[in-house]
């Protein structure tokens, strides 16, 4: 894991096409923006983890509701 410090307003570019940037810094939580190719999925470590424990229970085919809220809101 590379670890690097930031302030805000510095970023951080990935592979050329996805850059982080440190918005705002407050006592106990950081604000980032992602700018990131429509193709690359960003999704929070705890969705992410939901996602892949979730299951379709019912067996009727329905997408995981994680991946059809983020297909309907355009992610």
């Amino acid at each position: 894991m590379l670890v690097l410090s930031r302030r805000e307003s510095d970023a951080i570019v990935i592979n050329g096409t996805i850059r982080i940037q440190v918005l705002r810094i407050k006592r106990r939580a950081i604000c980032l923006g992602i700018e990131a190719p429509k193709e690359v999925s960003i999704l929070r470590s705890e969705l992410a983890a939901a996602r892949d424990d979730q299951q379709d229970p019912a067996g009727d085919g329905d997408p995981d509701p994680i991946q059809r809220v983020a297909t309907n809101a355009g992610w």
